[in-house]
């Protein structure tokens, strides 16, 4: 009787779960394009970039983040200036974990 019950339980927390699909680096750049702040910078923005960086935090713990760079500029300002935002995203969350903007001149 254990072993069913033991064996319901397994069964049903896989199937709750699911199995966990890690962020790929397309996914990753897209919830970081959909975050507030960068929504906001792209609507006045004439010209930008995204550089995406995986870095592998096993021995830290179990899974890596990935690290959005973003350069965006306003309209009209050239390329001299702008806003870089960075975002750190769980791979296995799919959570930003940090947020930052810094002006770029």
């Amino acid at each position: 009787m254990a072993l069913v019950l033991l064996s319901f339980t397994l069964t049903s927390l896989v199937v709750f779960l699911g199995p966990r699909r890690l962020l790929t680096r397309e996914e990753a750049i897209e919830i970081s394009r959909n975050s507030e702040l960068v929504q906001s910078l792209l609507e006045d923005s004439d010209k930008h970039y995204v550089r995406a960086h995986y870095m592998n935090m096993t021995g830290i713990s179990d899974h890596g983040i990935w690290y959005i760079s973003w350069l965006i500029h306003s309209i009209g300002t050239g390329s001299a200036t702008g806003t870089v935002v960075t975002h750190r995203i769980d791979e296995v969350t799919w959570e930003i974990l940090k947020e930052t903007s810094i002006e770029h001149r």
